[in-house]
């Protein structure tokens, strides 16, 4: 019975993992060029890339404040692309590979060559419109600033959410998880009996 238990949960396991791989490669959309009429009127929920030229240092962080170095935590750059300014919202890896890309006194020979990421668009939270103008707008003339009613013409409409993977493989997760849980439970109780 035992025995059984065991080739199940590893059949579950490797299934699930070929099941995510396969959606991942077979249902992934094309993905469409994020800097379109400059995000204006793009859809949420769109699979984009984007070609970072230059980005921001960090704008904002969303989430479990108390632990910023929680992977969950949004965290939110300005990035720039032929002049213009686009919102990303990044993971750990991505910023890692970006790094050369944030401007800085410390760092102004920037990439000749773009790095393109890919992500999800998302509405842009009325609060973090009021934390990007308030960090675009420091130390400028009050005739220089960008006012609320421009937002978008500025950013555009959406964000792009490189967390976030178009394909939805939750179900096949939680199988995994559940198979592996069940495989620990077989080993104890394989171990007390």
């Amino acid at each position: 019975f035992i025995l059984l238990g065991y080739v199940i949960c590893i059949i579950l396991i490797v299934g699930c993992a070929f099941w995510i791989t396969y959606k991942e490669e077979n249902e992934t959309p094309e993905p469409i060029d994020f800097t379109t009429d400059g995000t204006i009127g793009m859809e949420i929920g769109e699979y984009a890339y984007f070609d970072v030229e230059e980005l921001s240092t960090e704008v904002a962080i969303y989430g479990d404040l108390e632990n910023e170095h929680n992977s969950e935590n949004d965290r939110y750059y300005i990035a720039f692309n032929q002049g213009y300014m686009y919102i990303l919202d990044l993971d750990f890896e991505t910023i890692e590979q970006l790094k050369s890309y944030i401007y800085s006194e410390e760092n102004t020979n920037l990439p000749t060559e773009s790095t393109r990421v890919y992500g999800v668009t998302e509405s842009i939270p009325d609060e973090l419109k009021t934390i990007i103008l308030e960090y675009c707008n420091e130390g400028l003339e009050e005739d220089m600033q960008i006012k609320a009613q421009d937002f978008e013409r500025y950013f555009g409409s959406v964000l792009l959410n490189v967390r976030k993977n178009p394909v939805d493989t939750s179900l096949q997760s939680a199988l995994m998880v559940i198979a592996m849980f069940s495989m620990i439970i077989l080993v104890i109780s394989h171990i007390l009996i």
